[in-house]
């Protein structure tokens, strides 16, 4: 896009920014993921098959960003619970920054885990 482009007709506009080229079934090979939706509901969290250790020290990580704190946390919510899961974590909070946008998915995902979750935000106060 730039400063340069064709004038676009109102409807066409319209029909775009309303969805109805949508397609009306995934492309091959499409993950199913968040981006690029292809569906309108987002289907339920499968859990794979973790061992918990048994020797595994008691501890909380009460630091964790997800995803959706931009340029600090890279992993979705749920695979953060699943490597808590891995570590032997008792509990772990996920702090995103200035909101609370990967709670629903995180917690979803330690349901079925026996990861407590702790849920907060990292606000920037200026």
């Amino acid at each position: 896009m730039g400063f340069h482009n064709p004038p676009v007709k109102w409807s066409e506009l319209e029909r775009a920014l309303s969805g109805e080229r949508r397609p009306a079934s995934a492309p091959p090979n499409a993950d199913g993921g968040d981006s690029p939706a292809w569906s309108h509901k987002r289907g339920p969290y499968v859990p794979p098959t973790i061992e918990r250790p048994a020797d595994a020290v008691p501890y909380a990580e009460l630091h964790a960003h997800s995803s959706y704190s931009f340029l600090d946390g890279a992993s979705s919510p749920e695979e953060l619970v699943e490597e808590a899961e891995k570590l032997g974590l008792h509990a772990l909070a996920l702090t995103d920054h200035d909101g609370f946008y990967g709670i629903v998915r995180f917690a979803e995902a330690a349901e079925a885990r026996a990861v407590r979750t702790v849920f907060g935000a990292e606000l920037s106060l200026g």
